[in-house]
């Protein structure tokens, strides 16, 4: 079954981000993307993509973010997700874009996806939100208590949905 192919692939590239292991993400990210664009799973595809993207940033590899993240908001634009998750792509998006130009990202598309995420009730959106906010602070030489700030309450969010993993990665960060 090639989605569930997909699903798996999919999932694989979620527990290797989890564990530390953003190589590995990538590659099953991109595996899947493929698999599922195969099939016209636009939503495995999309979900897929951000991964990847997310992971080549957090690599510091921007130039290597931007086309899976383009893609991914493509889809996104095709397939009709909501509007928070929309919007965290957009986010990602907007800060390879910035630092791949090697200038700090404008910080009005996460209050924009913040909202989103918020009225949605999406706790985790919102906590990935934060966080991403402060790296994009600290990328861009803001204010180090505001960072700190968008951490504290992306750590607050990630104990409470129980995030084990993620709350780990937020106090590391």
């Amino acid at each position: 079954d090639p989605l569930a192919i997909a699903d798996a692939e999919i999932a694989q590239s979620m527990l290797a981000a989890l564990e530390g292991d953003p190589r590995g993400a990538i590659e099953h990210a991109s595996h899947a993307a493929e698999a599922a664009e195969g099939i016209d799973e636009k939503a495995c595809a999309f979900y897929a993509r951000v991964v990847a993207g997310e992971q080549h940033l957090l690599l510091g590899e921007a130039a290597k973010a931007v086309p899976p993240l383009e893609r991914a908001q493509k889809l996104a634009a095709d397939g009709a997700m909501v509007p928070s998750v929309s919007a965290h792509c957009d986010v990602l998006l907007h800060s390879a874009v910035a630092r791949a130009a090697q200038r700090p990202p404008t910080l009005e598309r996460h209050d924009n996806a913040l909202a989103l995420a918020q009225s949605a009730r999406d706790r985790s959106i919102e906590a990935d939100l934060l966080r991403q906010r402060a790296r994009d602070r600290v990328a861009g030489g803001g204010p180090v208590d505001l960072a700190l700030a968008d951490y504290k309450a992306s750590e607050a969010a990630f104990e409470a949905l129980q995030a084990r993993p993620l709350l780990a990665q937020t106090r590391a960060e």
